[in-house]
């Protein structure tokens, strides 16, 4: 319940449905995962860089 008296989700229109995006906010999510994707390749690189170094 969403605290307003005898009201349930979906009824009260209290906000607890899922969020649609939009299709520009999916491009943005994208393009913030492929920015992350790139970073955690680069780190990974140099972490084997390092590691083949050390042998």
């Amino acid at each position: 319940m969403c605290g307003i008296k005898n009201m349930h989700h979906g009824q009260c229109d209290c906000g607890s449905g899922r969020k649609l995006f939009t299709k520009e906010e999916k491009i943005e999510k994208l393009k913030q995962y492929q920015d992350d994707l790139e970073k955690e390749l680069e780190a990974v690189k140099e972490t084997l860089l390092e590691m083949t170094r050390e042998k």
